[in-house]
């Protein structure tokens, strides 16, 4: 059974930075994952202020997502250039 995608508001603001090649790299690459939840090795992010807070790679993208396996949810929350999503004074800090 495939998870459903619940798209963030702060995740459809970011997007509109993304050009559409990338766009639908990113769009097609959340259905698959939405697929293969279970066959997918997930990557949390370090440290406490992004508990439960995993990220896939994506070119140069990068999209932060957290999961609920009970409603099989994926929560997708931004995506971001990966220049910007890791440094210090990063936005992604008030995920």
């Amino acid at each position: 059974m495939p998870f459903k995608l619940v798209y963030e508001k702060r995740f459809i603001n970011d997007l509109r930075n993304v050009d559409k090649k990338d766009k639908l790299r990113i769009k097609n690459k959340l259905e698959w994952l939405a697929d293969n939840i279970y066959n997918t090795r997930h990557i949390m992010l370090k440290g406490d202020e992004f508990q439960d807070v995993f990220k896939l790679r994506i070119g140069n993208w990068r999209v932060f997502y957290k999961l609920d396996y009970n409603a099989a949810i994926i929560y997708v929350l931004t995506v971001m250039d990966r220049k910007e999503a890791y440094k210090r004074n990063s936005n992604i800090i008030a995920l």
